[in-house]
């Protein structure tokens, strides 16, 4: 998997901010893509959700705070649209949102698909979203892991030289790496094998 779009994380510290607004903590392989991967696209960058194919997985939201468009702006849009305990991670072209859930479990969040396109009200000028319409996300994985392991090839054969290589081995242990797709977990062995380590094996 390679990144594209990346912009360096300005200051780490940023991280935690979000995190005072949030009043969550995020998942630690989350800040450390971040990190890596402030405001990327991934490539492969399609999704299948349960009943929704093809959806996009878009671009990690900026954690650059001083730049416009970062995440406590989008956040700031789009509060009054979410359930609470519900935060968005990554922006779609079309203006949908994956987010961490935090409503089951407040030490670790699934992600999910938030549509743009709900049905709504028009009262006095205004558009009015119905609170069961707020609820209706879709779930997409368990972790960012997880997400990132099962996104689709596109059809596309662009080429960046600014492309930035996942390096999964960075935050996984042994155990998950077995459970990546053959094509990471090859680019990861051949990691390996540069530095005179073993393979990793399913």
């Amino acid at each position: 998997m390679k990144w594209k779009g990346v912009k360096k994380l300005k200051r780490s510290h940023s991280i935690i901010q979000v995190e005072n607004v949030f009043g969550k903590k995020l998942p630690p392989e989350y800040k450390t893509l971040i990190l890596i991967c402030n405001n990327g696209y991934p490539e492969p960058n399609l999704l299948n959700l349960q009943d929704k194919k093809g959806k996009v997985f878009g671009e990690l939201l900026n954690f650059n705070l001083d730049e416009k468009g970062n995440i406590l702006e989008h956040y700031s849009w789009m509060k009054d649209k979410l359930p609470l305990n519900v935060f968005p991670i990554t922006i779609t072209p079309g203006g949908d949102y994956l987010c961490y859930n935090y409503q089951e479990n407040s030490a670790s969040p699934t992600i999910v698909y938030w549509d743009h396109e709900q049905n709504s009200d028009i009262i006095n000028d205004e558009r009015i979203i119905s609170e069961n319409q707020k609820y209706n996300l879709d779930f997409v994985a368990n972790t960012i892991v997880e997400l990132l392991s099962q996104l689709n090839e596109n059809d596309t054969d662009e080429i960046d030289t600014g492309d930035v290589v996942t390096l999964w081995e960075d935050f996984l242990n042994e155990e998950e790496l077995k459970k990546l797709s053959d094509k990471d977990l090859e680019e990861v062995n051949y990691r390996r094998a540069r530095q005179g380590w073993a393979p990793i094996e399913k």
